[in-house]
């Protein structure tokens, strides 16, 4: 396949890796063990590192060119839900890193930390260096997209192209605020809810189609959202984070204000329907910043990049300069 560096940008390589053959299970180089179930998917290959001293769960592929860090959002999302095909569907030479936040997914969870938006984003810069990343692109989903346009805010030179998706802290509350808000301090509420999921599969797959407007909610889709649940205090760092979130009349990472400020350019991908976070809000976003893009997807909801991979990959990868040729 052709190079396909991001305009103006050195390719990044990703460090001297060389690939032992599988042994039943386990792939690894002179550095990393790779714990999987079986053979990968075609270039993609799981690791867990110590990021921030959390024990951190990250999906990948080794690509030698330009480098792309795609973060899942909230609640029951990780590298196998939000960003899974976008992931799949890479060129062969880019290299894409997708983590488990920590407290999320397969990751484990940050004893100690608040579990803020300011922490996860504190949180990517510790990865930045665990991975030696230089310049690259960042996307964020939903919760995510807040902690990287955090990022992209306090440090706008490690940056080449920014992407929100579904973009909490463009909206200064959510729907319903004074519910959720009271949810929010409900005592032991992520444990409340994790119980719910797993004793009650049907209130999973319900949650998804609320998210989800635009698509039937398929059986994978479900697993790749379950994953998580089996993780000792799954939900806890998503509840921690809402606490702080929700306050009595806006969220705490309102950042619509700031928008103006960002140096990087920056695609604001949203669905129409988005039950979470209102399209208008994402058009206005995208609107405010310097150099900044909109896709919006009609009738997608609130996890576009899982209900139209195609559409968001075909505009991702024009707006990043990947080239799909050869």
């Amino acid at each position: 396949m052709a190079s396909s560096n991001l305009p103006g940008r050195p390719a990044r390589l990703s460090g001297d890796h060389r690939w032992r053959p599988w042994d039943g299970g386990t792939w690894q180089d002179t550095s990393i063990r790779f714990e999987t179930p079986g053979l990968p998917e075609a270039g993609i290959f799981e690791e867990t590192r110590s990021i921030g001293g959390v024990a951190t769960r990250v999906r990948f592929s080794p690509g030698t060119g330009p480098t792309l860090v795609l973060l899942p959002g909230s609640m029951l999302d990780s590298s196998l839900l939000t960003w899974k095909h976008t992931l799949e569907g890479l060129p062969a030479d880019v290299r894409c890193i997708v983590p488990d936040l920590p407290g999320y997914g397969r990751s484990a969870f940050p004893t100690g930390a608040d579990c803020s938006t300011g922490y996860y984003a504190r949180w990517l810069a510790q990865l930045a260096d665990a991975y030696q990343l230089g310049t690259f692109a960042l996307g964020g989903s939903s919760m995510s997209a807040a902690v990287a346009l955090t990022y992209a805010l306090d440090y706008p030179e490690q940056l080449t192209h920014l992407i929100l998706a579904g973009a909490y802290g463009m909206a200064p509350r959510l729907p319903l605020h004074p519910l959720v808000r009271g949810l929010a301090h409900v005592p032991n509420v992520g444990a409340l809810t994790r119980t719910l999921l797993t004793r009650v599969p049907l209130t999973l797959r319900l949650g998804l189609h609320a998210s989800t407007v635009s698509l039937d909610v398929s059986d994978e889709m479900v697993d790749d959202a379950a994953v998580g649940l089996a993780m000792p205090r799954a939900l806890d760092a998503f509840a921690r984070w809402l606490r702080l979130e929700m306050q009595s009349d806006r969220i705490s990472s309102y950042l619509a204000p700031r928008l103006p400020e960002l140096a990087v350019p920056t695609l604001v991908i949203h669905g129409s329907r988005d039950p979470l976070i209102p399209a208008s809000a994402a058009e206005r976003g995208a609107a405010a910043i310097l150099d900044g893009r909109l896709l919006l997807i009609d009738g997608a909801g609130h996890l576009a990049p899982r209900e139209r991979p195609d559409l968001v990959s075909e505009a991702l990868h024009s707006f990043l300069g990947y080239d799909l040729g050869g």
